[in-house]
């Protein structure tokens, strides 16, 4: 029992303080006509986004605002359009394999026409704040926000072949300490060459202003698209994760280059964001360019007969400068748990039997995010339970 315990434990706590944020997107397009006369193709585009719709907060934009930019060899962006007060056309949902009711996830599509002229590179873009502030793998996560961008070059615009497009929600939890192997849920065109790699996510937006959700300035929670102009800034990796390893060394994760199929291992229960670039070719010119961006919930399997209380363990303050309270039942101090506490480069920074119902941990640590785990001493199953912000004061 003592091994079954701690399993249901650890998953019951992982997501604990998760609210309702965007997750991810993920934009496309199907060429509706060429006008060779007037030099202009018009595209149907879809942008769609995921959030998490657990407590019905952070409801999809009624009123997005989207940015067309154009840009030459150079890299120089000048504005091309803005498209504003747009609202989501089909809202879908998915029950999460984890069980826990702090995650729905839901996604919704907005869908518009635009016209491009030819001769030109585009950059069609939706930004909007804030991610979750659990994810484990950027720097400040509840402090960003997140920029969808789709990029069409002009050879796209001459040819008669759509880009490629979801057909489902993606690859949103894995399993830990589980063989994973994911297919992208694409719909592509045959005509066209598809690569596939992992990139960083790109970031825009921030808190300014987040009590109004009015459409300001580019560090506000709706950048307005006619000043925020691409190119976008990548998120930050904490250490040990990074572009082309956003899971981090402990969970072994690849992608294959030439149909997009994701296989490896997730070690570690938390929160992971992820982008993968989705390059789109014709007869060896590149048509366009897509980000899915988009976040993991690794978890731990459960047992019904297993199921705790959220009253069994208390640890707070969170955030704390030193001192955190720890307070268990007795069923749970009768499994006699080893706490360790890990930072965010996976290096074991304290580790504490713990004896008693009540104990107060007294740590010298430095500022930063850190992982709280519990567990048998011969168990080398460790799941994290919950995530604490240190200040050094």
């Amino acid at each position: 029992m003592k091994n079954r315990f701690l399993l249901f434990f650890l998953t019951l706590f992982s997501f604990q303080g998760f609210s309702a944020h965007i997750i991810g997107g993920f934009a496309s397009y199907k060429v509706d006509s060429i006008d060779l006369v007037n030099e202009t193709t018009t595209l149907s585009l879809t942008f769609r986004i995921f959030r998490n719709a657990f407590s019905g907060g952070a409801p999809f934009d009624r009123n997005a605002g989207f940015g067309i930019y154009a840009f030459n060899e150079n890299q120089e962006f000048e504005l091309y359009g803005v498209i504003t007060n747009l609202g989501p056309d089909i809202i879908n949902s998915i029950d999460p394999e984890t069980g826990s009711n702090h995650v729905s996830i839901e996604s919704g599509d907005y869908n518009f026409n635009l016209t491009f002229r030819h001769g030109q590179n585009y950059v069609i873009a939706y930004q909007r704040c804030c991610r979750d502030g659990n994810l484990s793998n950027i720097v400040d996560p509840g402090e960003s926000g997140i920029a969808i961008e789709l990029i069409i070059n002009n050879e796209a615009l001459m040819q008669h072949i759509d880009s490629p497009a979801l057909d489902r929600i993606p690859f949103t939890f894995a399993k830990i300490n589980a063989d994973f192997s994911y297919d992208l849920p694409l719909i592509t065109d045959a005509l066209s060459d598809v690569s596939f790699s992992f990139i960083s996510p790109k970031q825009s937006g921030g808190v300014i202003d987040a009590n109004t959700g009015n459409v300001g300035c580019c560090e506000c929670v709706r950048p307005n698209p006619s000043i925020c102009f691409a190119p976008f800034e990548d998120v930050f990796f904490t250490p040990s994760f990074s572009p082309d390893q956003p899971f981090g060394g402990e969970n072994k994760m690849s992608i294959d280059p030439l149909n997009g199929r994701m296989e490896g291992e997730f070690n570690i229960v938390s929160i992971y964001l992820y982008g993968i670039e989705i390059t789109q070719s014709f007869n060896g010119k590149i048509l366009s360019k897509q980000i899915l961006d988009h976040t993991v919930f690794s978890y731990n399997t459960t047992s019904l007969e297993d199921e705790l209380k959220e009253t069994d363990v208390s640890l707070y303050p969170n955030p704390t400068t030193g001192m955190l309270n720890v307070e268990l039942t007795q069923n749970v101090l009768s499994q006699h748990p080893l706490l360790e506490i890990f930072n965010s480069n996976g290096k074991l920074v304290f580790r504490k039997r713990i004896i008693k119902a009540r104990d107060i941990l007294n740590l010298e640590l430095e500022s930063g995010l850190y992982f709280i785990y519990l567990r048998n001493e011969d168990d080398e199953n460790k799941s994290v339970i919950q995530r604490i912000m240190f200040f050094k004061p």
